[in-house]
């Protein structure tokens, strides 16, 4: 056949993959490899059976034709049974379920491969089905409606990227029926049009405001010096159907999205919380990237109608004002995991960052999103710090760990609740709670790298083991030293031993990944730099807290920072004001309760002259 000539032929498609094969693999590599070969020894053997070719296959995909629209589905149909059977069996250690779709139509033969518009068809109908369930063109219906029992489900006009098909599912069980929305408004009885409407103008006013090319950042204005490398914040996502059930996917979609992207090397991810620091509401791409210092802005929005889940994604250039890639992922809420990893990723190829060894993210170790959920619940209880919460803490994460024990982020969580116990003085026995504890964190350090050192090294300091609380802060930073969790924790550790030359560089990546972090974390930063006499930069910082979010009464430990400072440097007149200024803040100022506040340093001679200059400062 000459180089011009292209060979074309008419046939069925058979697509299938593994569902969240991704998130399979991060939690059983071995595991799931070797269940993946025992299912495609059973898919090959009925494509065999049903006179099917396996014409390309991708690790967890697999590509077939077939001969007959018949032997197609009969295909399929005992393939999922015999999945559906093999997973409820208890000797199965990794359960595996496939989307399978079919279509038929013309393709092009390239030595023994299929391309063209009928194989994508079949992908995207893969795409469209449930877990465990089967997605078939109008073609494949027409063919087979009369010749087989089985039942199916219009599914109506469907659009995915550029292609658009009428889509059928096979009902293996009446629980598989669902309504789904399609490219056509004709049908004046479709369940919930009207707020698909609603959300449908919203979404494109949406992308008008966006979608465009934007006035581009003036590096000049920029909170920071943009890095050589790629750096990259990714702004909170916009719930454009707001409700109580949906919007704590904002947080889940950008910190699961942050979390994967910090995972490589090359990459400066900003903080999940980064976009904050911009002043507006809503602030725009180029308000972003000059409060994060950064030159790309991840923005995106999301919607959810009936069980489907649409998130609308775009990475700008802030410095050139342009938007570089754009995309629609569509997906179940229930494969919510799938569709994060697939824009992660994405992400990583849009920007051309080679990506080794990526970081799972915490989302990606819970089975569900009930489970996150209630993982957020347990942890809140824990960050309440009383005896009461504690014990509906370790409550709540006892029924979590009943149904994953080795989840290393609620076992994290549990070594810390425990710990809370022994070190806030609510335990009857805390040396075993320290124990139980360091047990817990020892027990994860290869799942779960960076937190678990963080433990170990509280635990540490309350034990007095100096030296072992230097090693862990610094093996945190080793093996997680882009993470925006374990930054500024190690940089805290780091500056109460008295490790100032340390803690410094980690507190400045804490900034600089996050322009807006937790309050403690600024006077952290201070004190370590009033330790080290760098009283200019202590101020300017301090002055930057005060513009912040208060938690509490923290300005008054901001305000004795600055007073402490004041007399350093023989300025009592300010020391006094600052300190009037504390008192003014506080009813009923009380200094000697407020300097237990003051975060402590195993450097007694610092710590004291802190102090003395605070209480001069106020005298």
């Amino acid at each position: 056949m000459s180089e011009q000539e292209i060979d074309r032929k008419i046939t069925v498609i058979f697509a299938t993959d593994v569902v969240g094969y991704s998130k399979h693999m991060e939690a059983n590599e071995s595991g799931t490899v070797i269940n993946l070969r025992a299912c495609e020894k059973i898919l090959t053997g009925l494509f065999e059976k049903h006179k099917g070719r396996l014409f390309n296959t991708g690790g967890d995909s697999f590509l077939a034709e077939f001969p007959s629209a018949v032997s197609a589905i009969e295909c399929a149909v005992e393939f999922q049974k015999a999945i559906k059977e093999r997973n409820s069996s208890d000797e199965t250690s990794v359960k595996l379920k496939f989307r399978i779709g079919i279509n038929s139509g013309d393709v092009i033969k390239e030595k023994d491969n299929l391309l063209g518009d009928g194989v994508n068809i079949a992908a995207r109908l893969e795409a469209l089905a449930q877990s465990g369930g089967i997605t078939i063109s109008k073609v494949i219906y027409d063919y087979v409606k009369s010749k087989t029992q089985y039942e199916f489900n219009d599914l109506g006009l469907q659009k995915i990227k550029q292609n658009e098909f009428h889509a059928f599912d096979l009902l293996l069980d009446e629980s598989q029926k669902r309504k789904l929305n399609t490219t056509s408004t004709s049908n004046p009885f479709k369940y919930g049009l009207l707020s698909a409407i609603v959300v449908l103008i919203i979404a494109v006013l949406a992308y008008v405001q966006v979608g465009k090319d934007f006035q581009p950042v003036d590096e000049k204005n920029l909170a920071y010096e943009i890095p050589e490398g790629p750096s990259i914040t990714v702004a909170k996502f916009q719930n454009l159907n707001p409700s109580e059930d949906t919007n704590y996917l904002k947080k889940s979609i950008t910190d699961n999205i942050v979390s994967v992207l910090s995972g490589s090397p090359d990459l400066l991810v900003m903080s999940p919380d980064a976009s904050s620091a911009a002043k507006s509401e809503n602030p725009e791409i180029k308000e972003i990237a000059e409060a994060t210092g950064v030159r790309y802005v991840l923005t995106g929005n999301y919607q959810v109608i009936n069980q489907k889940i649409r998130v609308n994604v775009q990475l700008n250039d802030a410095l050139k004002g342009k938007t570089l890639w754009s995309q629609i992922f569509d997906s179940n809420i229930d494969d919510l995991f799938d569709v994060l990893d697939e824009i992660a990723n994405s992400v990583f190829t849009e920007v051309q960052v080679q990506v080794a060894g990526v970081n799972s993210a915490d989302l990606s170790f819970f089975k569900t999103n009930v489970d996150y959920l209630e993982h957020q619940k347990c942890n809140s209880l824990f960050r309440e710090r009383n005896p009461d919460s504690n014990k509906q803490a370790e409550r709540c994460i006892q029924a979590l760990l009943e149904r994953d024990p080795k989840n290393p982020v609620v076992l994290y969580l549990s070594g810390w609740n425990t710990f809370q116990r022994a070190w806030m003085g609510w335990s009857s026995n805390p040396e075993q709670d320290k124990a139980n504890s360091r047990k817990i964190a020892e027990g994860i350090i290869d799942d779960y790298p960076g937190p678990p050192y963080l433990l170990l090294g509280w635990i540490d300091l309350v034990n007095g083991d100096i030296e072992s609380v230097k090693q862990n802060a610094s093996l945190a930073l080793e093996v997680a030293p882009k993470n925006n969790t374990v930054l500024p924790v190690a940089a805290s550790l780091l500056r109460r031993v008295g490790n100032y030359e340390a803690a410094r560089p980690a507190f400045e990546k804490t900034i600089r990944t996050n322009p807006n972090p937790m309050q403690w974390v600024w006077f952290e930063y201070a004190g370590t730099l009033i330790a080290l006499k760098d009283y200019p930069k202590a101020k300017e910082l301090l002055q930057t807290a005060l513009t912040r979010q208060e938690i509490g009464t923290q300005n008054v430990i901001v305000l004795m920072h600055l007073a402490a400072i004041a007399v350093f440097e023989n300025d009592m007149s300010e020391a006094k004001l600052q300190c009037k200024t504390a008192k003014e803040a506080t009813p009923n100022f009380d200094l000697e309760k407020n300097l237990k506040a003051i975060s402590t340093t195993t450097d007694t001679e610092f710590y004291n002259s802190f102090i003395d200059a605070v209480k001069l400062a106020c005298a």
